[in-house]
């Protein structure tokens, strides 16, 4: 009984830390289009 608790507060701590790490990216990738996109248009 022990182990199955373990194992799915393993598995939602893991569901959790990956959505936040894939948002987290996501957000980062925007950041950095965004910049790039702002390099390539105000440095000519």
């Amino acid at each position: 009984m022990h182990v199955v608790v373990f194992v799915l507060v393993h598995m939602f701590l893991y569901f959790l830390v990956s959505t936040f790490y894939l948002s987290f990216c996501c957000q980062w990738g925007h950041v950095l289009s965004l910049c790039l996109i702002y390099s390539f248009i105000f440095v000519p």
